[in-house]
């Protein structure tokens, strides 16, 4: 499996929506068929929130939450899935503090006790035993995972939940039972915690699988070069640890999980030369420093799933719109091929004050920053999309949708771009058409309807 592939798996997942949550343990689970997860911060951008305008978190912190509308009939996937599960949860507990069984084993009965009182997750005797999965010291703090199995599991959900826990460096069980994090729905086959400790002070990771498997790391932004990790199948890292990688877990010889460690290419604002240089590439647009919390936010939200900083591709209004329109766009880690981003700012705020922008994310192998070329996007986070906007070169003024050679839609060029509502599906071309009746360039809508790489993923 190819850098390529495992980038376009990650871009997939980063079409589907998530939302703002109330409470840091909890984020968004997909379809247990499919395994979608929203786990790493700023990987999904159907929500974008302007960093300086508002102040609301997309996602972050440990947890899970099951999707309840997922398919009632299990399939043969959905059980391999189970069966990694089982085997998360039958492994011994790792981490430099698991060796002590009687603290893992008093730690894992706390727990439940604590369930049973109704102190974390569902009163009542839903859960039969729980069992200690991790426990170490990680920076200032001693971090451990306690899963629990459903007395009454159903078909088409998690049979165990999972519950993260945190306490100060060298906490008693006790303490450590009492740092509960709540109780997610589920215990996956991959299980992370990525946030500060109950102080709130100093961020640390840990990452886990099944017993056998093993972490390989490889240094931003050439994730070519992967080396072992010594802790096997689990990873740490502290404020002091981190640094600008990726990370991968091999189970039965196949990568099961794939992402960008922690992180943002911006850790401090925007100098007004690194804007410069982002806004350089503009189609069409306003003046840098409207293009700044777009820039800043997306850059962000993909951390080091990107090369570097977001580049600006074009900005304006359309009829139908609520707002201003932003594209932006930036090279994929691998160096080959595009993530991108379609934003639109809001002309009222709908969550307290300040802008929120809403958009979708979009995957293009060829050069968006390119003013010669037709970049196609949808407007719509559906698969496949209703409405497209055609960012154009300069000299066209009309754009046209073809299928099976004959037209199927049309629009005509306002302000450096096109709005077609067409069902724009990838046997659909889009032509540039300039005055002379040319054809300057054409295109492929780009999306994220690519799927995960044969044999990725816990259900095969």
């Amino acid at each position: 499996m190819t850098v390529e592939e495992r980038v376009a798996r990650i871009l997939t997942e980063l079409g589907e929506g998530v939302r703002p949550l109330p409470d840091p343990y909890e984020r968004v689970c997909a379809a247990v068929r499919r395994q979608r997860r929203r786990r790493l911060i700023g990987l999904g951008l159907v929500l974008v929130t302007l960093l300086s305008a508002t102040g609301v978190a997309l996602a972050g912190g440990p947890g899970g939450r099951h999707d309840e509308t997922a398919d009632p009939d299990p399939d043969a996937g959905w059980a391999r899935v189970v069966a990694w599960t089982w085997r998360m949860m039958d492994s011994p507990p790792r981490g430099a503090a698991a060796a002590d069984t009687a603290y893992t084993t008093t730690l894992a009965d706390l727990v439940l006790q604590r369930q049973r009182r109704g102190e974390i997750g569902q009163d009542g005797r839903a859960f039969t035993s729980a069992r200690t999965l991790f426990v170490d010291d990680v920076g200032p703090y001693r971090i451990g995972l306690v899963a629990l199995v459903r007395a009454d599991p159903q078909p088409n959900f998690w049979p165990h939940a999972a519950t993260w826990l945190a306490a100060r460096k060298g906490a008693s069980a006790v303490e450590l039972a009492a740092g509960a994090q709540g109780l997610g729905d589920a215990l996956e086959p991959y299980m992370q915690w990525n946030g500060a400790g109950p102080d709130g002070a100093v961020r640390v990771f840990v990452g886990i699988g099944p017993a056998g498997c093993a972490f390989d790391t490889a240094v931003w932004p050439d994730v070519r070069a992967w080396t072992a990790e010594p802790t096997g199948s689990y990873l740490v890292r502290t404020e002091a640890t981190m640094r600008r990688e990726w990370w991968q877990l091999t189970c039965d010889g196949v990568v099961r999980e794939i992402e960008p460690g922690p992180g943002s290419l911006v850790e401090k604002p925007l100098t007004d030369a690194e804007l410069a240089e982002a806004t350089s590439t503009a189609r069409r647009g306003p003046e840098p420093a409207a293009w700044r919390d777009t820039i800043t936010s997306v850059a962000e939200q993909h951390g080091y799933a990107i090369a570097g900083l977001p580049r600006a591709i074009w900005a304006g209004r359309f009829p139908g719109s609520n707002g201003t329109t932003q594209v932006v766009a930036a090279r994929a880690a691998s160096g080959r091929g595009w993530l991108g981003t379609v934003v639109t700012v809001n002309d009222e705020p709908d969550l307290g004050s300040g802008a929120v922008a809403t958009g979708n994310g979009f995957g293009i192998d060829t050069d968006p920053t390119d003013p010669s070329t037709l970049l196609v996007v949808p407007l719509e986070a559906s698969t496949p999309p209703g409405r497209v906007l055609a960012v154009t070169p300069e000299r066209a003024v009309r754009v046209t949708a073809v299928r099976a050679g004959r037209e199927i839609g049309a629009a005509q060029v306002v302000d450096g771009a096109a709005v077609l509502d067409v069902p724009a599906t990838g046997d659909v071309e889009f032509r540039a058409i300039d005055a002379a009746g040319g054809i300057p360039a054409t295109a492929r809508v780009a999306t994220m309807s690519v799927g995960p790489p044969a044999g990725a993923g816990w259900d095969n």
